[in-house]
């Protein structure tokens, strides 16, 4: 004959617990999952190969592109743990999340399998960026100055942020007879294909006019096109973040 085992009411509890917090570890890794491959599909889709060849990595809409890329599912992040928890930091842990990931896919996909160099397409980096504009929102508290001011911490830091991994490569070299950047000269070297010559040369002049006033009003453009964008993506964030009650029928 079988004996039934009941178990207390403090028992009970733990178990409570320990299934929430394996539940609350599934939620996370899904939530984690769906953020790193909303940000990829946005890069995809708006920045791409201004993103992986530093070649591509101009004055004139790499700053634009990588801006409005990684502010769709980021400022989404931030107004989530804001308005959940107050918490002023879930745009840098989403970005330092996303550099990572970044980097190792770009290190076992690209160099790992085709033997691309890391130095040819390694990630922009948007983590100063991400705490520009975290400070902003601790600082001031108020959606409207976090709109305007912390849109345009985000578009004025990306550039400066980036430019100490790809200033080396705008260094003038001279190779058959003509006067390249690095940058110009490794994309020469490592050819992708179905990419035509005229399209990888995006910049006019390309890198090698090495002087020019294309870097601020592309930068100037990005700030108020993300004005917009850290609205919008702020109203998405709250709707996917708020509590709504099923009513009975």
């Amino acid at each position: 004959m079988q004996t039934q085992t009941i178990k207390t009411s403090p028992e009970l509890q733990k178990e409570g617990l320990e299934v929430g917090k394996r539940i609350q570890f599934v939620a996370w890794v899904i939530i984690g999952m769906t953020v790193t491959v909303g940000t990829f599909a946005s890069q995809s889709l708006l920045e791409g190969d201004w993103s992986f060849w530093i070649d591509w990595k101009d004055r004139r809409y790499f700053p634009i592109l990588g801006v409005i890329s990684y502010m769709l599912m980021l400022v989404s992040v931030q107004a989530a743990c804001w308005i959940k928890a107050r918490l002023p930091v879930g745009m840098t842990l989403c970005a330092v999340g996303i550099n990572l990931w970044q980097w190792f896919e770009r290190y076992v996909n690209w160099w790992g399998w085709f033997s691309y160099p890391m130095n040819e397409l390694f990630p922009e980096t948007v983590i100063p960026c991400a705490i520009a504009a975290d400070c902003v929102l601790l600082l001031s508290r108020k959606l409207l100055l976090t709109y305007l001011f912390g849109a345009y911490a985000f578009a004025l830091t990306f550039y400066p942020a980036n430019w100490v991994m790809i200033a080396p490569f705008h260094q003038p070299v001279e190779a058959l007879g003509q006067t390249l950047s690095i940058a110009d000269y490794i994309g020469f070297s490592y050819v992708r294909s179905a990419i035509p010559e005229y399209l990888r040369m995006i910049e006019s002049g390309t890198l090698r006019t090495f002087e020019g006033g294309a870097l601020g009003p592309a930068i100037f453009f990005s700030g108020v096109v993300g004005i917009f964008i850290y609205a919008i993506f702020w109203w998405i964030g709250d709707q996917c973040t708020r509590n709504r009650w099923v009513k009975k029928i």
